[in-house]
């Protein structure tokens, strides 16, 4: 999904979001924030910047060139922030694999979430065919912090070698196109 055809396609879908003709039912989308909105980040959104690792302040620039508000920090791992798009969406970015002894401070790779609620509507059936839609996300169900059912959409990037900082704010953008689309076919 990072190639420019496929942006193209999922900026029309987003346009398509924007438009209101995507339908995710009401109080679908799991949205509990505990935290307060954190102070400014420290580290700034450099695009060329070559990403091997990233930290806190990485997720929350990140979040904030996007146009993002921050909603919590930490609530989900020592390297995590949850965010609101300007649409309301809520979504999560954790670093994963995190302050190895062999590899120094920072977490090498980089896990993007949107949840939903689950209700009695979800059918693996559905989630199978978000899967096979949206080949950048991983669609499942399962039990949150919380133990509630919830409908993850997830992608994962492994920050090995390296990836410009502009690259994993794309791969959000296009996390957050992909997922109401997903919530679409999942409750149809």
């Amino acid at each position: 999904m990072r190639f420019s055809a496929h942006k193209l396609c999922l900026s029309t879908i987003f346009a398509a979001m924007l438009a209101g003709s995507v339908h995710v039912p009401a109080d679908a989308q799991t949205r509990n924030p505990r935290a307060a909105a954190s102070a400014p980040a420290k580290t700034a959104f450099d695009p060329n910047r070559i990403m091997t690792r990233v930290s806190q302040a990485d997720l929350v620039a990140i979040v904030r060139q996007g146009g993002h508000t921050v909603v919590s920090e930490k609530e989900f791992g020592d390297v995590s922030v949850l965010a609101r798009t300007p649409n309301g969406v809520l979504f999560l970015l954790i670093g994963r694999v995190c302050d190895l002894p062999d590899y120094g401070p920072g977490c090498l790779g980089l896990e993007y979430q949107v949840r939903y609620d689950a209700d009695s509507r979800v059918t693996l059936d559905n989630i199978n065919t978000a899967n096979l839609t949206w080949g950048l996300t991983k669609v499942y169900l399962a039990q949150n912090e919380e133990e509630k059912d919830t409908v993850f959409v997830t992608s994962y990037t492994v920050l090995d070698g390296g990836q410009k900082m502009e690259n994993l704010g794309t791969i959000l953008l296009n996390v957050l196109e992909i997922a109401p689309q997903a919530s679409k076919i999942i409750w149809p």
